[in-house]
């Protein structure tokens, strides 16, 4: 008796972290493994787990084919049952089915297991104002609450606005591996898993645009979903603002801008804009109140400024991890904003 399934399969239940799990099964770091999960990391159905099939599963999750990847295809424990005489005494004997590349069996039959319905926003995403030729960079952030074994990021965005250049790692996440799908203009899909867990804070991976659209313009760069394992994912977007340096209208009115990247590790970047002629002091406080680092003191002209904090205070050492606040204070106007350091 052979068992056969017919049925529809969704790719999107074929995550990285399909591709962690198979990994670690390779290594024999997962004990007591059932069979069925063993036979749904086996991405080639060559009887093994292997590295391969990580590589295979991992390929997949961002929309890439490969001619050995057995994934989506059904199969089954025992492969086939033999009855030499039937008769009634045959109890139990039902096929465990799965899909190859399912390895953490979050399918099942009728759609997805139950999730949340209110989409969780990325926080991270901010509005960026750049000049033509500038970089966007979108952070992905390890808050440091949870391991992460793997991330599935989909990005869509204006190509005639916006040249995707790649993606940057950090320490990290340099002992991931990590694939990429760009090659349908204005979308990038990427995913990442490793054996080893990330597990501090910080960011671990950035995605680079170059800003190739008209001046006095607006484009934005959708998240349509960022995975970290395989909990719901989280959306968001950022609108990029296009200007002309050269050209730039004078503020009309005084402003302390959010910072970004917040989180930052190591340096993050302060606006503010002047509408006329002013003595500027900017600061960086502890949450106790104590001074960190004085950033400006000086007088400006009308204008929109950035200046830029290494995380180091008034002596050079480098500050601890943790929340600050920054204060903007001229003679007509004063404003404190809060950040997060990350080391």
């Amino acid at each position: 008796t052979l068992a056969t399934k017919d049925g529809e399969f969704d790719q999107s239940f074929i995550l990285s972290y399909d591709a962690a799990i198979t990994a670690r099964l390779a290594l024999n770091l997962i004990p007591d493994t059932s069979q069925i999960t063993r036979i749904a990391a086996d991405a080639d159905q060559n009887n093994e787990v292997q590295m391969f099939d990580a590589s295979l599963i991992a390929q997949y999750a961002v929309g890439l084919a490969n001619s050995h990847s057995k994934i989506g295809d059904w199969a089954f424990a025992p492969e086939n049952r033999h009855y030499v005489n039937l008769d009634s005494s045959y109890l139990y004997q039902d096929f465990n089915g799965t899909i190859v590349g399912d390895v953490d069996g979050n399918w099942q039959p009728g759609g997805y297991l139950p999730k949340s319905n209110v989409p969780k926003i990325y926080s991270y995403l901010q509005d960026q104002e750049k000049e033509v030729g500038d970089k966007v960079r979108i952070p992905f952030i390890s808050e440091g609450d949870r391991e992460i074994l793997s991330f599935d990021i989909n990005v869509s965005y204006d190509y005639k606005a916006l040249r995707f250049i790649g993606f940057e790692q950090t320490d990290l996440s340099q002992k991931f591996q990590i694939f990429l799908n760009d090659t349908e203009p204005g979308k990038v899909i990427i995913g990442g898993f490793g054996v080893e867990p990330i597990v501090d804070s910080g960011e671990y991976l950035e995605l680079v645009f170059e800003v190739i659209g008209n001046n006095n313009s607006s484009t934005q760069v959708e998240l349509n979903s960022y995975r970290i394992n395989a909990e719901d994912p989280q959306q968001g977007f950022a609108t990029v603002v296009i200007t002309s340096g050269q050209f730039r209208e004078l503020p009309k009115e005084y402003a302390l801008l959010n910072n970004f990247p917040n989180p930052f590790n190591p340096e993050t970047s302060i606006k503010f804009q002047l509408p006329q002629q002013d003595h500027v002091v900017i600061k960086i406080f502890n949450m106790m109140g104590q001074e960190v680092r004085v950033l400006l003191d000086e007088d400006k002209a009308p204008g929109a400024y950035q200046i830029k904090w290494d995380g180091r205070d008034n002596w050079g050492n480098v500050a601890p991890s943790g929340n600050y606040v920054y204060r903007m204070k001229t003679k007509h106007f004063q404003d404190s904003r809060r950040m997060v350091f990350l080391k």
